[in-house]
């Protein structure tokens, strides 16, 4: 993860959001006082998806299934 100092990164941060592919991943911005930590909004997004649906009883374990679930054996049409 790169790196910068909160005054670099306050030089930076209006041209690192202009960019056209933007922040592409976490930036640490480290100050006097502690660190932060800058995420792209679809890396945010992403991860909030995944809080959400492992908060579901027993959501965990059937993804988990389903992803283990060699595609041979997957149904080619859904009953709903």
């Amino acid at each position: 993860m790169r790196t910068l100092t909160v005054e670099h990164a306050q030089a930076q941060l209006e041209a690192m959001l202009e960019q056209p592919d933007g922040l592409k991943s976490p930036l640490r911005i480290e100050g006097p006082g502690g660190s932060a930590v800058l995420v792209p909004e679809a890396l945010w997004s992403g991860a909030q998806e995944s809080l959400a649906l492992l908060s579901i009883p027993a959501m965990g374990e059937s993804l988990q299934a389903g992803m283990n679930t060699p595609l041979g054996e997957c149904d080619e049409s859904l009953a709903w």
